[in-house]
């Protein structure tokens, strides 16, 4: 954007550092919530495992309950240990769970926090570089023939006689008998007729980006993979973790 003036260019430099910042954090932080989810699958693995052995020794017991009466007990007792030592084991891998998801809970909230800096700070670059284009392309377009041309037919253009009262009609025809064309003003229904007319033409207009922000013009990566809180939904999520 060679049109920028050094100021602007600072300004935009330092909005482009801001947000690019943030994304750095928010990305880090979503890193390690993904390898938090690895170690979830895992541990559920494991314990699914763990309660099919678990299981498997409770009912290896209670077969032996009726094998052994009135014989030896070593292999009863033997098999109850197995079982201890199995729901013991179990335990423990359920304990590690709930470790994991209350780490979770605390990181996903810290995580959807830098994710909304990082869309806050992209929407600031966002619209101070909008602002930066528009008055930059106003002041372009109000030097080009193409605007004379839109401000003469705006001038020249009259309002709708089907709205008009008789009366006012007759009024409109002698005011504009006696002046020329380009005497009179802008008003806002003729501004109000020429946007409609330029929303129209939009569409087939294909989006001009300068080469210096396009890496702002991507959406923010992941940003809808953790939940979007209201104000009242973030101060409750926070009352529940313990951080308020």
């Amino acid at each position: 954007m060679d049109f920028l003036t050094q100021e602007q260019q600072v300004e935009i430099n330092m909005l482009k550092a801001n947000y690019q910042s943030a994304l750095a954090d928010f990305l880090a932080k979503h890193d390690v919530v993904q390898g938090l989810n690895e170690k979830l699958t895992a541990i559920d693995k494991t314990i699914a495992a763990a309660e099919g052995e678990a299981e498997a020794t409770r009912t290896e017991r209670k077969s032996l309950i009726t094998s052994i009466l009135g014989g030896d007990t070593k292999p009863l007792k033997a098999a109850k240990a197995k079982e201890r030592s199995a729901y013991a084991l179990l335990e423990d891998y359920q304990e590690l769970r709930a470790d994991l998801i209350k780490e979770k809970q605390l990181l996903v909230f810290e995580t959807m926090t830098a994710r909304d800096n990082a869309a806050e700070q992209r929407n600031l670059a966002k619209n101070r570089i909008a602002e930066i284009l528009r008055d930059h392309a106003i002041q372009v377009l109000c030097q080009s023939q193409a605007m004379g041309l839109l401000v003469s037919a705006m001038r020249i253009q009259l309002p709708d006689y089907q709205e008009l009262p008789p009366a006012a009609i007759a009024r409109l025809l002698q005011t504009n008998a006696e002046k020329d064309w380009f005497s009179g003003g802008i008003h806002s229904k003729d501004l109000e007729s020429t946007l409609f007319e330029i929303r129209k033409a939009m569409p087939d207009i294909a989006p001009k980006i300068p080469d210096s922000i396009t890496d702002l013009a991507a959406a923010v990566p992941s940003c809808n993979e953790y939940e979007w809180l209201s104000a009242t939904a973030r101060h409750r999520a926070m009352v529940e973790l313990g951080l308020k």
